[in-house]
C-alpha cells in the first residue's frame, strides 16, 4: 500500500494543477463584465455653468445634443481619481477621432484645493480635450446635490484631508 501512496499523491496534485489552471485560463479569456445602472427613461441632466481650468465659463446648456461625459473628483485623490482618468485616456486614444465628438469634464468636489492653475497642471498628465471644472463651494454643492453624487470632507490626523467621494 505505501508503495502505492506516493504515485496516487503525484496524480492527485496533478490533476489539481489541471483543474486550477483551466480555471485561471478560463477567467483570462473571460469577456470583460460590465457594471451599470440601466434607466428606462432617460433623466434630466441638471443645468449647470462652472470654471473651466482656462478661466472661461463652460455650461452645460452649451452642449445640448451633444454626447458629454462628467466625472466627479478631485486632484488630491490618491488612487480612483488618477486611475480612472488613465482609464478614459485609453478610451479616448481607442476611440481616435471619434473622440472628437466626447466632451469630458472632470468637475471637482474639492473647490477649496483645486484651483483653476490646480486643475489645468493636474489634467496635463491626462488627455488635452479632458477640462477641469470648477466654481465656489456653494455652486459645487448645488451641482452634487442635482447629480446625486457623494462626496464628504474626511480629516486624517496626518496629511491633508481626503474627500470621500
Amino acid at each position: 500500500m505505501k508503495r502505492y501512496l506516493l504515485p496516487l499523491l503525484a496524480v492527485v496534485g496533478l490533476a489539481l494543477m489541471v483543474v486550477s489552471g483551466l480555471v485561471l485560463f478560463t477567467d483570462v479569456f473571460r469577456e470583460p463584465e460590465l457594471n451599470g445602472t440601466l434607466y428606462n427613461e432617460p433623466r434630466d441632466t441638471p443645468e449647470f455653468t462652472l470654471t473651466s481650468a482656462s478661466g472661461e465659463p463652460v455650461s452645460l446648456n452649451d452642449y445640448r445634443g451633444q454626447i458629454v461625459l462628467i466625472y466627479f473628483g478631485y486632484t488630491f485623490c490618491p488612487d480612483v481619481c488618477p486611475t480612472t482618468l488613465y482609464e478614459m485616456t485609453r478610451l479616448m486614444e481607442e476611440l481616435g477621432p471619434e473622440a472628437d465628438h466626447l466632451e469630458v469634464y472632470f468637475v471637482t468636489v474639492d473647490p477649496e484645493r483645486d484651483t483653476q492653475e490646480a486643475m489645468a497642471e493636474y489634467l496635463s498628465a491626462f488627455d488635452p480635450r479632458f477640462t477641469g471644472l470648477t466654481g465656489s463651494r456653494e455652486e459645487i454643492d448645488r451641482i452634487i446635490a442635482a447629480y446625486r453624487v457623494y462626496a464628504r470632507k474626511v480629516e486624517r490626523e496626518t496629511g491633508p484631508y481626503l474627500m470621500d467621494h
